[in-house]
């Protein structure tokens, strides 16, 4: 189910009546865990499962972390959460990557195997509700937030559905403020939201699917001799392919949730008119670049320190942007 299908048009038609006509904010947000996981089950029903999982052992370490009474038990606790984690994310993403490679690694050296199908689907926004995840225990770790106690909060925190498939990625501290605090359905913000909804799908199908798709399957394809011409008109067909679907996608995200009367943090912000690359990543997958910086190159050292070391904060920071986006 996806935000440019029809089940997802009957779906929505469904849940925000429903939602919109309660007057119960504990009933509101229900609705929401319950429809986040319809939408997410739809998918694979195994992928529900997995998230439960990781929703529910994730939680449950927080509270032991903050009700630990010693340091050592915290660690257990916040490495418990962050390698289960990240072996989940490693495996469904990279398992059969890493089995090719080894595969083509024996073959330099005359050792030759049969190509190996693991079988493996890769669980749909595994990446993003992963992130969300890890930021949650390392700032219950670090003592930047407390642990919420409600199951029902935290699990609706990483299944959201505008946010779940394709981010922008959420900090629990943010988005927690808002599910304290019943939301109000006015008709501006589901104007303004329908207004972004629909901005997005045009972007995603228009832009993205009908104009640059074309160009850029035609250039890329294999049998395809590219001049200097065509060569250009494929690299920039396909950036703004990416783009338009990617911020395309984005922006509808925020207008679904603009209609329930949440705040998404936006995720692109005109990256194309940047000035150099720096400001490239502070424009284009903004809760990505953010989510780096905060949980990866700060506690690395950041700029702090050598030359050298803030290059090698710098290197493993984008090596993990690379293995990010596979």
């Amino acid at each position: 189910m996806t935000f440019d299908s029809l089940t997802f048009a009957l779906f929505l038609a469904i849940v925000f009546p429903i939602y919109a006509g309660l007057r119960s904010w504990p009933a509101r947000k229900n609705v929401l865990l319950v429809a986040s996981c319809v939408f997410y089950g739809s998918w694979n029903p195994f992928f529900l499962l997995l998230l439960a999982f990781t929703t529910v052992f994730d939680w449950w370490a927080a509270q032991r972390i903050h009700a630990a009474s010693n340091v050592r038990t915290r660690r257990i606790w916040f490495w418990a959460s962050i390698v289960a984690s990240l072996t989940l994310l490693g495996y469904f993403k990279y398992a059969q990557f890493l089995a090719n490679t080894m595969i083509e690694w024996f073959a330099i050296i005359g050792v030759t195997y049969r190509p190996i199908d693991l079988g493996i689907v890769l669980p749909l926004g595994i990446s993003f509700y992963t992130f969300e995840s890890i930021s949650y225990i390392v700032d219950v770790y670090k003592k930047r937030i407390e642990p919420t106690k409600s199951l029902r909060d935290y699990g609706l925190f990483m299944t959201f559905f505008p946010h779940l498939v394709a981010g922008p990625i959420m900090r629990f501290g943010d988005f927690n403020a808002q599910t304290v605090t019943p939301r109000v359905v006015t008709a501006e913000a589901v104007a303004l939201g329908a207004y972004m909804l629909i901005g997005g799908l045009f972007l995603k199908i228009v832009g993205a699917d009908h104009v640059f798709a074309p160009i850029s399957d035609i250039v890329f394809a294999p049998d395809y001799k590219a001049g200097f011409v065509a060569a250009w008109a494929g690299a920039l067909s396909f950036s703004m392919q990416v783009y338009c679907d990617f911020a395309g996608y984005s922006l509808a995200a925020l207008g679904i949730a603009k209609m329930f009367g949440f705040h998404l943090p936006a995720n692109f912000e005109s990256p194309f008119a940047s000035v150099g690359i720096a400001e490239l990543w502070t424009r284009w997958h903004i809760s990505l670049s953010n989510w780096l910086r905060d949980y990866v190159f700060f506690p690395l050292g950041g700029s702090r320190g050598s030359p050298a070391r803030v290059y090698v904060n710098l290197w493993l920071t984008m090596f993990l942007v690379g293995m990010w986006h596979g």
